[in-house]
Formats: structure tokens, sequence, C-alpha cells
């Protein structure tokens, strides 16, 4: 959810936020849309997705060992650190 959320205000400025009509185009400049956070963003989503999946399944969630965690927390704050306005 974490990386959904940087793709909202981040990656696309807020231009477009979830649970909203609107559309921000003054928000346009604040944009880091690259190819290359695009892969960024779509890796650790991939990375997270694999480790939490569909609740509705009957086997249990697999959270990872704390240090994956931590390691996916980095690459966030790292994404979230090169992209500031």
């Amino acid at each position: 959810m974490a990386w959904e959320r940087s793709v909202e205000e981040i990656l696309f400025g807020d231009v477009v936020k979830r649970y909203s009509h609107n559309v921000s185009t003054q928000q346009l400049r604040y944009a880091k849309y690259t190819p290359e956070n695009a892969k960024i963003v779509e890796d650790n989503m991939t990375h997270c997705s694999n480790h939490l999946q569909n609740p509705a399944q009957i086997e249990p969630i697999e959270v990872g060992a704390p240090e994956d965690l931590e390691t996916s927390l980095k690459a966030l704050e790292q994404f979230k650190d090169n992209n500031r306005r």
C-alpha cells in the first residue's frame, strides 16, 4: 500500500488521487514519472506482493523476514528521497 501511495504522491505528483473525481493538472510540474522510476515501482511492488497475496486464499500470509522488510522500507525511503520536489 505504501508503494501505491508513492505512485499517487510522487510518480504522478498528486495529479490523480484515489477517491477524487478531480484531475489537478496544475500539479503536473511535480510529477516524477520516468521509465526508470516506473521500473523501480514495478520491481518493488512485485517484490512486496510476493509476500502478501490475496487474503481470500486458504494459505497463511507470508510476511518475510525482518531483514526483508527493512530492505523494502529502505528502497521506499530511497525512492522518496531521490524524488523530492
